[in-house]
């Protein structure tokens, strides 16, 4: 599949995924090319069942199934649940970016690709039906660091990244997105109330 680029804010985004044999291999960089820091989601917090320990997830993402019928793969903050309440919103990790620098990182995702959200796991088949889908939409939530800037905060068990308030996060959080097209894909999507936000 080719390369492909969104911008805003002087904030730029480029992404080249890959199918192998059983996984799809997404390639993305983010560029800051503006004058204030960006914050970029870069991970999830996990719960260790076994330990209770909370650790950074960096391959945690929502994917679910697009109006333009593709599969979109998002690291940032999931569309909550519409048929029960949750104690609490997950809120990405994120990374900061100083203008003038970049972030590369790569995303591994198996096949078949499933639609899940921190809220709807990965479940059983007999909760899927297996859909053809046309391509990959591949998006990050960010937050641009303009004055004020957000009070973001260092995470104990993952000091290389930041916690953004949650209601500065909700006020202020921005999404890139690139998309590809691309033939002989499937997604299994969910039969239940799983929200497709768009």
């Amino acid at each position: 599949m080719p390369t492909a680029t969104a911008q805003r804010d002087d904030v730029v985004l480029t992404c080249s995924p890959e199918k192998t044999a059983d996984t799809i291999v997404i390639n993305y960089g983010i560029s800051n090319r503006g004058r204030a820091p960006v914050y970029v989601a870069d991970a999830m917090p996990r719960i260790d069942s076994a330990t209770k320990t909370v650790a950074a997830d960096p391959d945690a993402v929502t994917i679910w199934r697009g109006a333009n019928n593709h599969a979109h793969v998002l690291k940032g903050l999931a569309a909550l649940p519409t048929d029960r309440m949750v104690f609490g919103r997950v809120y990405p990790l994120m990374a900061r970016i100083e203008p003038g620098a970049a972030l590369d990182r790569v995303l591994t995702i198996a096949l078949p690709m499933a639609e899940h959200s921190p809220y709807f796991s990965v479940t059983n088949l007999r909760s899927y039906r297996l859909t053809d889908i046309e391509g990959i939409t591949v998006a990050i939530d960010m937050v641009v660091a303009r004055a004020p800037e957000p009070q973001a905060v260092t995470v104990d068990y993952a000091p290389e990244l930041f916690a953004i308030p949650p209601a500065e996060m909700l006020a202020r959080s921005q999404r890139l997105a690139c998309s590809f097209s691309a033939k002989g894909l499937h997604l299994m999507m969910r039969t239940d109330t799983y929200p497709r936000p768009d």
